[in-house]
């Protein structure tokens, strides 16, 4: 007996495109989503107006040859996020014709078998990030002539085949980082001349090739930070002119070459940090009005050279925290005037030049903490009028309260807000007043070393007092003959 009920839902879903859905699988804003632990295998069919098909940690792990095959044309999306998928057999794609974004992530799929991408000509997303893939061979991706983003990140690539991205000629974004790889060839990106980003972090990477980049004439953002480069060839950068986005953090670069940076006009974003540097060449850097942030933290500098930042002159964040700097020349800073956050703490600077800071009018931070100032000289924070509110930061340092602090303490003392824990900023002598606030003492307690030449007894002609203060020396006659005298600390006395 035919059951009349099941005919009419029959054409009800023929005449207006549904298909019955399967209960491992439903519809919400992101499409079709199919996240039942309990399913193991691809469903047969789908409703026919699918266009984004989305399996969520689901216990799939095989995708049959032929398991798309009655799936509709309308099917633009795939995606397996978070399945134990170990294989895609041979066939298993090929009946999607008209899928333009395929993502296979954070799954567990060892290796890619030749031709599985052979049918997906309209592809232009594929993303297969977060697997154990290990090896991929020349050919694998030559039939997706409209690929403009491969995402092959977080697997154990340690070797790519040097013709492996030649048919991605539209290709602009390319993603390699979190692998072992360990060295590329010269002529590895030789055909992607569309490419505009290239991230090849977190690898295995010592040495790159002469000429590797020559042909990424559009590329905009480079990423090479978290690898174990030791050297980079001078001309290494020269052809991308339109690169605005240079990561090189987290090396072992010793030194950088003369003239590396100079044809990177467009860059806006470029970080040194975390390497082996230990000075910087006087004309490293070519003239670079986008770039607003420069961070060269956590390197061995122990000094700059005059005016080598004066080629940026809309920089606004200078990081060079974390070094070994023990001096800074006055020319250090020219040419930055539109810097607002200096960063120079954990650096080894036991004194500064009065005039040190006197040509960054629009300063709003500036860190010197952990560092090991002895004083301020007179006027040196007198140009820093836009400081902000705990701008000034001068919290562990090795501050002696003489006679030679009388100025920072005054200054303090007017700018209170600006500095950030003021009454934290303690004295590191002499004597009794070490590990008082700075902020709580009077001025007359800043007082300065007096002390005697060496000698046991000595007549009138021959001994005298010396008093030494942050203005003058004087030397008094005793009158008589004293015996020798410790140094002791006694107050200056105004004449």
């Amino acid at each position: 007996m035919i059951c009349t009920h099941c005919l009419d839902l029959l054409f009800f879903t023929q005449l207006y495109g549904f298909a019955i859905s399967t209960s491992e699988c439903e519809f919400n804003l992101k499409g079709l989503v199919c996240s039942k632990q309990s399913m193991t295998e691809i469903p047969p069919i789908v409703q026919s107006n699918t266009t984004r098909l989305l399996f969520l940690k689901t216990s799939v792990s095989t995708i049959r040859s032929g398991a798309f095959q009655s799936y509709p044309a309308s099917l633009t999306e795939l995606v397996f996020n978070y399945n134990p998928l170990r294989t895609i057999e041979t066939g298993a794609l090929d009946a999607l014709t008209h899928l333009t974004h395929l993502e296979i992530t954070s799954g567990s799929l060892e290796r890619l078998n030749l031709g599985i991408f052979d049918n997906l000509m309209q592809l232009t997303n594929l993303y297969l990030s977060d697997n154990k893939i290990k090896d991929l061979n020349n050919g694998l991706f030559d039939k997706l002539l409209n690929l403009s983003e491969l995402r092959l990140f977080g697997n154990k690539i340690n070797a790519l085949p040097d013709q492996i991205f030649d048919k991605l000629t539209q290709l602009t974004k390319l993603e390699l980082g979190r692998n072992p790889i360990g060295n590329f060839s010269q002529e590895i990106f030789k055909k992607l001349s569309k490419l505009s980003i290239l991230r090849l972090n977190d690898n295995q990477i010592t040495d790159l090739p002469e000429g590797i980049f020559d042909n990424l004439p559009e590329l905009k953002e480079l990423s090479l930070k978290n690898n174990k480069i030791s050297h980079l060839p001078s001309r290494i950068f020269s052809k991308l002119l339109k690169l605005e986005k240079l990561y090189l953090e987290n090396n072992s670069i010793t030194e950088l070459p003369l003239g590396l940076l100079h044809n990177l006009t467009n860059i806006a974003k470029l970080t040194l940090a975390s390497n082996m540097l230990s000075s910087l060449p006087p004309d490293l850097f070519g003239l670079m009005q986008r770039l607003t942030e420069l961070s060269l933290t956590k390197n061995r500098l122990a000094t700059l050279p005059d005016d080598v930042f004066s080629k940026l002159p809309n920089l606004k964040k200078l990081i060079l925290s974390k070094n070994q700097i023990t001096l800074l020349p006055k020319k250090a800073f020219n040419g930055i005037k539109n810097l607002n956050d200096l960063h120079l703490q954990e650096n080894n600077l036991s004194a500064l030049e009065k005039d040190i800071f006197k040509n960054l009018p629009k300063l709003r931070r500036l860190d010197l903490a952990k560092n090991q100032l002895l004083n301020v000289p007179n006027g040196t924070f007198d140009s820093l009028r836009t400081l902000i509110g705990n701008g000034l930061n001068l919290q562990n340092n090795s501050l002696v309260c003489d006679c030679q602090l009388l100025y920072l303490r005054n200054w303090m003392k007017s700018n209170e807000k600006k500095v950030k824990s003021y009454s934290q900023i303690q004295c590191h002598g002499p004597g009794d007043l070490t590990g008082r606030s700075i902020g709580s003492l009077r001025e007359e307690q800043f007082i300065c070393l007096t002390t005697t030449e060496k000698s046991t007894t000595a007549d009138v002609s021959t001994s005298t007092l010396t008093t030494l203060t942050s203005t003058a020396i004087s030397t008094v006659p005793t009158g008589k003959t004293i015996p020798q005298i410790s140094p002791a600390w006694h107050p200056i006395h105004k004449h």
